[in-house]
């Protein structure tokens, strides 16, 4: 994921990236939704008074002490986004020494300061502390900083990283001073975010503790001060979608969610507007979609023309009809039909475009579901094409979906489609290929979510729904962020081994519903694919290779037990003993190939540890030292690797691995060089890295592909294929019957017995 055909986060899951990146910042683990749904209480809407007309995103967590739990508890849901040397931390755990404080009201706003960055303002209501103000500013006078006066009103420097004041029984804070000392003018001028009309009616319809107000027109502030620059562009995106949006927060383990609606008063003017009429409804892209979906976008249209129609007034509106109706509606190439009329043709119930891992490759899909119009006659035939193998077919019409619905499905390289299970599938031609096949889609999005806690996602009903697999995306997710907020979100990520993000758009009655989860936690266990009826597991798809990504379990030689190799998201390589306990930290410099193997390259009885990254082999022993002469250089680049072989049984070790162009080296190893045996290049994907199978005296190596196993000699010499009728199941088993005959199984599923010689089968 290399090249910004591979980039993950772009319109609308950037918004959701935002809001959970700026959320999870400034919000800990709540105890379940006690006060969700209250009305604003009378001394949070004086809390309200001192926010600056310009906020972007407004937190009322209830109370002061809602936060207490997040900083340096490392169970929290918000565990490694607080930096704990931050000057408000520090700060925040002196307020807390305070008894009562905890119970004032409290809430926070997120602004553009003068420094290029996004700010927090902190305003508490001391009204409610028995201390008194006095109290709180005696410790501020406690602690180290300076003092300056502002509009009469003292204002403490801590060291540059954050500022306090108090203002008639207002504590404010804040990490910019420039953003404190506009709370302070604005309390002065009495002006404030409450002089907004929409924020004040949003505030009273649906004002209540543990809630998040984002400012769609200033969202852009918003971009510039957590996003890079190349994806600035889509803030306005989100500045004409709403005018404001207002979301409920619930966490639950491992979950937080927010749920509410978009404000738009129904103005052509805002894109949400385009969903009203679009009565909500299940979608079905879970029974299509790969379990190996990183990123989808999904649009339930029952009324296309509606939409359509409603997309044009919003266009209209900003001026930019013209530019898109010249794209939907010029002919293109020798087809004489517009992409409008193409996509007319196409009865759409529901388009998704889909980032997808396919291996160690990840591509754009785009999915159509047509409208269902069944009748006696297409039934019959319906029965009688699935005897029929699915087609693949060349596309020609590249281009015509994204000019019509948008830059969403841009990206896909539509060469070719294939009509299977009620859906067009376009994309590249062979990965077309894998879903005809069935292959692709086997181990589906709707297994692979049924086994996580974002089981009940894809029954919800709704217009739009956004998927996003952030542990599977960490890279193309984190790209997008700078760096002090990717920092925090990394950490995140990489102390979890599920990480998932769902959002639902739904168009109800006179307001767009929106619900989003994000979920952060450790699973027992990961999402397994189903089995095939014909026995055998299905990987994320069949021709897949799923690298682990450690840790890797290993032997102490010293100990007898287990003890772990891991590699850190900065490449740094760590050893942990048998309870995970990091032992020591070396440096390194890229990614490992799947696999850490064992040898006892001196043949003293003490184990190092052998890996391969880029086209180098390694050996380290247990102190982290590197052997030497090592690293090897290897002819090719590996992408998986390394499976160690000790045929003799005297520690003369080789190693296979797999290299780019998909084939097999075989390598010896030896102090100062490495030479290879064999080389193999089946014609099929490669599933697996070689067993080594003795028979008859002789040995034998198998090879499992995404179709079959093939068998070849010591000496690399295929003796599988003479007979095309038989092929040997990639999921077979390997009895030895007699001399040169093995017992396997059939892809048809049918045993029957190969020799290894003659390569000739019979019928058991």
């Amino acid at each position: 994921m290399n090249n910004n055909k591979k980039l993950l986060i772009y319109g609308s899951v950037c918004a959701v990236i935002l809001i959970v990146v700026i959320t999870v910042f400034l919000l800990n683990l709540f105890s379940g939704k006690e006060g969700a749904g209250e009305q604003a209480q009378s001394g949070n809407v004086l809390l309200f008074k001192a926010v600056p007309s310009d906020a972007v995103l407004i937190l009322d967590i209830k109370q002061s002490g809602n936060l207490k739990p997040v900083l340096g508890d490392t169970a929290s849901f918000a565990h490694n986004m607080f930096d704990d040397g931050s000057g408000f931390v520090r700060f925040q755990k002196k307020l807390f020494t305070l008894s009562g404080l905890e119970k004032c009201p409290a809430l926070y706003s997120l602004h553009y300061s003068s420094k290029n960055e996004v700010s927090f303002l902190g305003i508490t209501d001391l009204s409610f502390f028995s201390g008194g103000q006095q109290t709180v500013e005696d410790l501020m006078r406690s602690q180290t900083g300076k003092k300056r006066k502002y509009n009469h009103v003292d204002i403490y420097d801590f060291a540059g990283s954050l500022y306090a004041a108090c203002y008639k029984n207002l504590l404010i804070v804040s990490s910019s001073l420039y953003v404190l000392e506009s709370s302070v003018r604005h309390l002065e001028n009495e002006t404030s975010i409450m002089d907004n009309a929409d924020f004040k009616t949003l505030l009273h319809n649906s004002g209540g503790a543990k809630r998040v107000y984002i400012n769609h027109h200033q969202i852009g502030k918003l971009f510039s001060g957590v996003m890079e620059r190349g994806f600035l562009k889509y803030s306005d995106f989100f500045l004409r979608f709403a005018s404001w949006s207002s979301f409920e927060i619930g966490t639950e383990k491992g979950e937080l969610e927010l749920s509410g609606y978009l404000m738009d008063n129904q103005e052509e003017k805002y894109q949400s507007s385009v969903f009203y009429g679009q009565l909500p409804k299940k979608s079905a892209m879970g029974k299509v979609l790969p379990a190996g979906t990183v990123f989808a976008v999904s649009l339930s249209l029952p009324n296309v023309q509606e939409y359509l129609g409603a997309y044009r007034l919003f266009l209209e509106v900003h001026k930019k009809w013209s530019g898109y109706n010249y794209k939907q509606q010029a002919a293109k190439g020798e087809h004489g039909i517009s992409p409008r009329q193409y996509t007319d043709s196409l009865n759409i119930e529901e388009l998704v475009a889909a980032y997808c891992r396919f291996g160690e490759r990840y591509e754009w899909i785009t999915f159509v579901k047509e409208k269902s119009s069944f009748g006696i006659t297409d039934m019959v035939s319906s029965v009688i094409d699935r005897k029929k193998a699915i087609e693949t077919v060349p596309y020609k019409y590249p281009g015509y979906i994204a000019s019509v619905f948008g830059e969403a499905f841009s990206h896909c390289s539509e060469q070719a489609y294939c009509k299977t299970d009620g859906w067009t599938v376009i994309g590249p031609k062979d990965i077309v290929k894998e879903f005809a096949a069935g292959n692709a889609h086997y181990f589906n999005l709707d297994h692979y979510i049924s086994q996580t806690p974002a089981s009940g996602f894809l029954s919800e009903e709704g217009t739009v729904k956004i998927v996003a697999n952030l542990k599977e995306g960490r890279d193309s997710v984190l790209q997008i962020i700078k760096p002090y907020y990717k920092r925090l979100l990394a950490a995140g990520i990489d102390n979890n081994n599920f990480e998932y993000l769902t959002v639902n758009i739904a168009g109800k009655e006179a307001e767009i519903r929106t619900d989003v989860h994000f979920y952060a936690t450790k699973l027992k266990e990961l999402p397994k694919a189903k089995e095939r009826e014909a026995g055998g597991v299905a990987g994320y798809v069949d021709s897949t290779i799923v690298l682990s990504k450690g840790p890797f379990e290993l032997k102490d030689f010293t100990t007898g037990g287990k003890c772990y190799l891991e590699q850190l998201s900065n490449n740094k390589l760590r050893m942990m003993d048998a309870r995970k306990k990091g032992v020591w930290t070396i440096p390194f410099e890229t990614p490992l190939c799947g696999a850490v193997g064992q040898v006892d390259f001196f043949k003293n009885g003490k184990l190092q540890m052998i890996f391969v990254s880029g086209n180098k082999l390694y050996l380290l022993d247990r102190l982290g030292r590197m052997v030497n002469g090592f690293p090897l250089t290897l002819p090719e680049k590996a992408i998986y690797g390394p499976e160690v072989a000790d045929i003799e049984k005297n520690k003369n070790y080789s190693v296979f691995v797999l290299n780019e162009d998909n084939s097999v080296s075989w390598y010896d190893v030896g102090r100062n060089k490495v030479s290879r045996r064999v080389k193999i290049k089946a014609p099929e994907f490669v599933k697996e890295l070689p067993e080594i199978k003795k028979v008859n005296g002789k040995n034998y190596l198998l090879l499992r592909t995404a179709t079959q196993t093939r068998i070849y000699t010591i000496a690399g010499k295929e003796v599988t294929g003479k007979e095309k009728k038989r092929q040997i199941s990639s999921g077979s088993g390997f009895t030895i019957i007699s001399g040169d005959e093995i017992k396997v199984t059939g892809v048809d599923g049918k045993e029957f017995i190969f020799n290894l010689v003659s390569g000739k089968t019979k019928k058991l």
